[in-house]
Parts: structure tokens; sequence; C-alpha cells
């Protein structure tokens, strides 16, 4: 995207957020130091942010002879607007390119569109609300998302989800945390559009809804909020475990016209601890998935080219190292990782299998700022295999 045209989005976005403020109540005025205050009432605040994240990879791919390619990519340009309206209701309308992360294809790829649209029903701990588009509860990578991840790309043993894009849906959650004989317990829940029906001899003609819940249990620190993240770069000591679960009946039409329900079941582990200013922080991560649709092979998830049966598995070891180091004008610390994929398909379905990550971040701000190195080997079931080596870049306020 031209320099000219981000600046009309950035417009565009700016323009958005100005109508809807003055649409759900009072004005507001910048103040001398640069923040945003309400003239009328204190009830309402804005938060306003963006986000990227920027790689160069350079490939060997043997299906194509051994040749090395490389690519510039913008993996992902985040706009991210919210506002707290009264202290039980806010809103929150993030956008990013169409092809995000790789997966867009056609002349409008590189577009903005509608990433998150909530609206936030937050009463208290035990109760809260959200409505509209945004991501359901399921597993801890897809509640992380790409920016708060240790690896730089996405796990790919996670991609049995059905998503409208980057994880979202359409839908409604129900979600609470509680405090219990000191384990801290969160609990999501919703029902979301899934694959879409309604039409006589179509899939999903009864247009069934998509229902899927999370149960979270942290034994150490807490994990506060809707979302997780992948690492806390030993701000937080974790022990958590989560359990995670997807329903939705006559998702596809066989190809003899049979209706094939849809299951998937996660169980996600995390373990990270600070052992000492001089020692570093160390990070254990592992997550198993099983995504079913009653063994019906032919099924072809559009989002990805695969098929959603199969069961899959990832392995994180991570290390922050304690030292900071400076480079140029920069100062940051060090965090090394190795994690190894591996997803089981069925036997006459090609696709991704096996996978390992060796890389480091260079964190000058923690997940707001970093610098990454990666190899990545993709193997496929057909015998295929690629190498890459990945440099990326992640900025975001």
């Amino acid at each position: 995207m031209s320099h000219q045209k981000l600046l009309r989005r950035t417009s565009l976005w700016c323009n958005l957020a100005a109508i809807v403020l003055l649409a759900s109540g009072p004005c507001l005025a910048q103040d001398s130091n640069g923040g945003w205050v309400n003239s009328v009432s204190k009830n309402t605040s804005v938060q306003l942010g963006a986000g990227t994240r920027m790689s160069t990879r350079f490939g060997e791919n043997e299906a194509a002879g051994n040749n090395w390619s490389n690519n510039f990519n913008l993996d992902n340009v985040r706009l991210y607007f919210g506002a707290q309206i009264y202290d039980f209701l806010g809103v929150t309308l993030n956008s990013d390119i169409n092809n995000a992360q790789g997966f867009g294809v056609g002349t409008e790829a590189g577009e903005m569109r509608i990433l998150d649209a909530i609206a936030r029903f937050e009463f208290n701990d035990s109760f809260n609300v959200w409505l509209g588009r945004f991501l359901p509860p399921s597993d801890r990578s897809n509640l992380s998302g790409p920016y708060y991840q240790t690896a730089w790309d996405f796990p790919y043993v996670q991609f049995g989800y059905p998503n409208i894009f980057q994880g979202r849906d359409d839908g409604v959650a129900v979600w609470g945390q509680r405090t219990i004989l000191g384990t801290h317990l969160k609990w999501q829940v919703g029902a979301f559009e899934g694959q879409d029906g309604g039409v006589r001899g179509l899939v999903n003609e009864e247009d069934n809804p998509l229902y899927t819940g999370r149960v979270v249990l942290n034994f150490l620190d807490a994990e506060t909020g809707y979302y997780n993240q992948s690492t806390y770069f030993g701000s937080k000591e974790i022990l958590a475990v989560g359990l995670s679960a997807m329903h939705q009946e006559e998702r596809s039409l066989g190809t003899g016209g049979e209706e094939h329900d849809y299951n998937g079941y996660s169980v996600d582990f995390l373990y990270e601890k600070n052992l000492g200013d001089e020692t570093g922080t160390l990070t254990l991560e592992a997550a198993y998935h099983d995504f079913d649709e009653d063994d019906l092979h032919e099924d072809v998830d559009p989002t990805f080219n695969q098929t959603v049966d199969g069961e899959s598995v990832f392995y994180l070891l991570g290390y922050l190292l304690p030292w900071e180091v400076g480079v140029g004008p920069m100062a940051g610390k060090f965090q090394v990782y190795f994690r190894y994929q591996d997803y089981r398909r069925p036997s006459n379905v090609v696709g991704l299998d096996e996978g390992i990550d060796i890389g480091t971040n260079y964190l000058l701000n923690g997940h707001d700022a970093r610098i990454a190195l990666a190899y990545q080997r993709r193997d496929g079931n057909d015998g295929s295999s690629a190498d890459t080596f990945v440099v990326g870049t992640q900025l975001q306020f």
C-alpha cells in the first residue's frame, strides 16, 4: 500500500471514530498534556492505537527444484480504536489488512477490513457479555493472536477452527473470572455463526449456530480479562491449563448429501517462571487439538485449503536471557525458543505435517517493539519440504 493510500485510510478511521463518539455521547476535547478528556462529563474515555508486523523471508523449496526465493511481507497492519462510554459499557473497533499473514487473495488483498467490532457489557468480574465480531472462546494461541506469541509465525496446527477472518466470528459470548481457594478460574461460553446456512439443500440448511466454550485454571498469577498471552517475559509467573470445545450440527455435506456435525476440542498448557534477575525466564507451552467432522475427509476448509479432520500438537521451549544488550542506539533482551508442530491428517489428505521453528526475539519493549530472527522447517505428508529464514519486526502502540 502506498504512503498516500495509507494516510487516506488512517484518516477514514479517524473520521469513523469521531462519528461513533458524536453519536454515542458527549463531545471530547484534547487537554494540554495531549490526552483526551470529556468536555461534558467524565463517563467517556477513548483509546487509539496501531500495530504492524513486517517480515522478510528467504526460502528453499524442494518442490521448486531447491530454488531460493525472497519475499517482503506486511504480515499485519492493525488500527485499534476503543471507547469506554460508561463504567460497564465499551466498544472496540479494530482493523487489519485483508491478506494478513499471507492468507488473502485477489486484487483487494492489501485493503483494510474489519477485524473486531465489539459491544462490551462488562458488569463485574463474574459476569460480562460481548456482542459482535471477535475471537470466540477457543485455545490460548487463538486468544493470544500473532502479536502475543513467542514464535514469529502463528501455529498452523491450530487452523481447524471455523472463522471469518483472523480467527474471528460473529456472535455473543458470556464470560467471567473468580479466584477460588487461591486458584484463578476464567470461563467463557458463546454462540457464533460458524458455517453459515439456512438454504434448503445446502450445507447447514437449518442454520445451526456454532457453540463454543473455554475454561482456564491459573494456579499462580492470574491472567485477567477476556484475552491472554503466550509469554509475559517474566512479569508474571504462570501455571495455567485451558480446556476448549466447539460444536456445530450439520456443518458439512458429504459427497452423497449426508450431513456431518463438527466438533473441536483442545487442551493447552503454559508454564512461565522468572528464575531471577541474574538467571532469566523459562517458558514452556504445549497444546493438543482434535478436529472432527464425522470423518468427512472430502470437506476442505476454504480459508486454509485443508481438511478439518485431524489431530495436532505443538510444544514450545523458550528462554529469556537476563542481560540487556545494546545494539547501536537500541538496548534490549534476547529470548530464544524452539517449537515443534505436528498435524496428523487423514491418509488421503495432503497438507503440512511436521514443522520446527528455531528463533530468537530481540525485545526492545516486550510485545510492543521486537525484532525476530527464525529458521523454519516445514514438511508435508506428501514428502515435500521447505526451509525458510525469517527476519521480522513488530511495533505497536
